[in-house]
């Protein structure tokens, strides 16, 4: 019964935004799709992230504007956070860790990540923080059936079962560490590309820590300065050392490395 009230009480919520956007005339369609995926949350995120990669799907516009869910999703605030990381570690952050931000450094539709240094064999070792939202599963499955249902009304059910099984993996952090740490073990010998280190021993299925790489320029801000700035090329090598003809070419090595050689991709 329980479920069932969940589902009919997201069902609505999904009605509901519908509506209001349908009215909103003064912005782009794109752009209500994407404040969409945005207002639903939960699987609606990730569902808005896959389909901006799926230029076989939506039209270039649409699927341009979704690339900003990779980094707009709204956070939660951090003492509920707190208590996903107590329930997995037994400790509180600022107990676990030689020092924690409480300020997330980012934020996804399944977790939150959080700056940290952690002491490891008595060094100190500075630290990603990935923390799952709370109750982000239970959501999460009640999403997975309006997906079957709106992907069989669309005609798109195969997509949908797609984005199920593979959004459910990402519910365990434990996949991901592992897939992360097989990604680092395969790169060791290859210092041109830098896979952080995961830190298997410490992780958790809701709690993942990994090595923190500062000075990160994302691939959203990188493609936009490249859409926008006709000088780029001369400011990002001048900012950061980017060189993207050298970039573009390691990129698609690697990713030949990765598929021919190591099988891991």
């Amino acid at each position: 019964m329980r479920r069932l009230f969940s589902f009919l009480q997201r069902l609505f919520q999904v009605f509901s935004a519908v509506v209001s956007l349908l009215f909103s005339f003064r912005l782009r369609r794109e752009i209500r799709v994407r404040k969409f995926f945005e207002r639903m949350g939960g699987a609606f995120i990730k569902f808005g992230q896959m389909l901006a990669l799926r230029q076989d799907v939506l039209p270039i516009s649409y699927t341009e504007e979704l690339l900003l869910l990779l980094s707009n999703v709204p956070a939660v605030p951090f003492p509920l956070i707190e208590e996903v990381f107590l329930a997995e570690k037994g400790k509180r952050p600022l107990e676990f860790f030689l020092s924690f931000n409480e300020i997330p450094v980012g934020s996804a539709s399944i977790g939150q990540v959080y700056y940290a240094q952690l002491q490891v064999g008595g060094e100190i070792h500075e630290v990603a923080v990935k923390i799952q939202r709370p109750h982000v599963e239970e959501i999460f499955e009640t999403d997975f059936e309006i997906a079957r249902m709106l992907g069989w009304l669309l005609g798109y059910p195969l997509l949908a079962k797609e984005f199920i099984s593979w959004t459910r993996r990402e519910l365990d952090y434990k996949h991901e560490a592992l897939n992360a740490n097989t990604l680092f073990l395969h790169s060791v010998q290859h210092p041109e590309v830098v896979i952080p280190r995961t830190y298997m021993e410490y992780s958790t299925r809701r709690g993942l820590i990994s090595e923190f790489l500062p000075n990160i320029i994302s691939v959203e801000k990188l493609l936009k300065r490249v859409d926008t700035e006709p000088d780029c090329r001369e400011s990002l090598k001048r900012e950061h050392g980017i060189e993207l003809d050298k970039l573009a070419n390691t990129f698609v090595k690697d990713d030949m490395r990765q598929y021919f050689i190591a099988g891991f991709f």
